[in-house]
């Protein structure tokens, strides 16, 4: 029994909780056989659930218990599956002549914890890398790192490129070069407008033009990194909701980001949230989105929340709508009024994008 799970059990027992499980000697990989396969936060059909996996899906498994269940890792937390919908995989990897290397092709790569973004950041690690590889799965490979752990990287960001295109891309004929988003159509909604002024913060600032200003700066950084960007609106006029939606539905659009700024009644409330109406892709835009910005800007963030504004419920494109800051917290509208803050939003918003279409 490993060391990592001894004084968890000796505090169990100290509880006087009986738990039967058995801890696998070796961690095994197990692999999806079901569509929209919750994953709970524990061992319990009643458990909260923290996540969904697809079939072919593929998980490193950490424990099993009695009760038909596994202990795994998701999004870097802690969680459990239930093990009548997985099967167990080969872990054997090659021994016989050199040791297979990967190269790493591009800028500050992100190796996770298993083979999806939904994993947890152990490190990035830059261009011109090299790593022995140690499994592979679906689009991810898992290397060995220099400190003797293992990780994942996307097959796409190393010289192993050529085998295989990441499937869940949305759209197939798009280059796999990542930094770039040439092929891509992209709207940005600056939320409220004309007669519409939206919150209203102190010093008599209005909603509606933060979210231009911060509309201009976005758009212009998309374009530079090659997207072809649509905007619901450009000036201070009023656009309706159902024409922002069909704004939308009249491009082949493959992301809609709703742009908008938070009021609320006590001065001290503050940070960035990022909403999406269903699961699936406008889900994992909304993670992508929200972990860039947080690591972007001052603000705290809090996180994202499964709303139902009309913009996103209405929208056949992957959708979310994000809130930048409170203009009605003093500490944060004078961040949010700076042109710093407002390419450090861009850069977050770009980024998340990117690292969107490239899962």
């Amino acid at each position: 029994m490993r060391i990592l799970y001894s004084s968890i059990v000796i505090t169990l027992l100290s509880l006087g909780l009986m738990i039967s499980s058995a801890l696998a000697e070796d961690i095994e990989t197990y692999e999806v056989g079901s569509s929209n396969l919750n994953v709970r936060s524990s061992p319990s059909h009643s458990a909260p659930i923290i996540g969904e996996l697809q079939k072919g899906d593929q998980i490193r498994v950490f424990e099993e218990n009695a009760f038909g269940w596994v202990k795994t890792y998701f999004g870097g937390e802690e969680a459990w599956v239930a093990s009548q919908y997985l099967s167990k995989q080969s872990n054997t990897t090659a021994t016989t002549g050199q040791e297979e290397q990967v190269t790493i092709i591009d800028n500050d790569v992100r190796v996770r914890t298993g083979p999806s973004t939904d994993y947890g950041i152990i490190k990035q690690v830059s261009k011109n890398s090299t790593y022995p590889i140690v499994n592979q799965s679906n689009d991810w490979v898992e290397v060995k790192l220099d400190d003797g752990s293992t990780g994942w990287i996307a097959m796409w960001l190393t010289d192993m490129s050529g085998e295989t295109a990441p499937v869940s891309t949305p759209i197939v004929e798009q280059s796999k070069n990542t930094s770039s988003l040439s092929g891509y159509n992209i709207v940005i909604d600056p939320g409220h407008g004309g007669v519409d002024p939206g919150s209203i913060g102190l010093n008599n600032v209005f909603e509606k033009d933060m979210t231009m200003t911060t509309a201009n700066v976005v758009a212009q950084k998309l374009r530079d990194a090659g997207a072809t960007v649509i905007m619901t609106r450009d000036n201070d006029y009023f656009v309706s909701l159902e024409n922002r939606t069909q704004i939308s539905r009249d491009y082949n659009t493959h992301v809609f980001i709703s742009l908008h700024y938070n009021a609320h009644s006590a001065h001290n409330v503050g940070g960035i949230e990022t909403h999406y109406y269903t699961g699936g892709n406008s889900y994992k835009l909304a993670k992508e989105v929200q972990a860039e910005l947080e690591s972007s800007t001052p603000l705290r963030g809090r996180g994202i929340q499964q709303s139902a504004f009309q913009v996103i419920r209405e929208n056949n494109a992957p959708s979310i709508l994000v809130e930048l800051g409170f203009i009605t917290n003093p500490n944060e509208l004078a961040f949010i009024q700076t042109q710093e803050y407002q390419n450090n939003v861009a850069n977050g918003i770009v980024e998340g994008i990117r690292h969107y279409f490239a899962q």
